[in-house]
């Protein structure tokens, strides 16, 4: 019985962290792009790669800079979204050396 207890008191309140966003401005910016854009459009959320904030627009698309921004505009890109912007976003997907 112990054990039981101890396990549903481990589930409720040391599991529920894994699934809050750290960083509000991606889901104020995820809202933005949900109702600026078209449902079907397609947006690169960098995000350094994780895929938060490209989940918050509600859209598809990239979570990084797959390629050069031309390349990925040929690709199907529509849109994209800079939450919190820094000097490493600006590049647009150029090679960093």
């Amino acid at each position: 019985m112990f054990v039981w207890i101890y396990d549903v008191f481990w589930l409720v309140f040391c599991s529920e962290d894994y699934f809050n966003i750290n960083n509000p401005s991606i889901v104020v910016a995820g809202v933005a792009v949900d109702k600026l854009t078209p449902k079907n459009a397609k947006v690169i959320a960098n995000y350094d790669g994780d895929t938060s904030f490209l989940y918050q627009t509600k859209r598809s698309g990239w979570a990084s800079y797959e390629k050069p921004l031309p390349q990925m505009v040929q690709m199907g890109a529509d849109y994209l979204v800079i939450a919190n912007p820094v000097a490493s976003d600006l590049n647009f997907g150029k090679p960093t050396r």
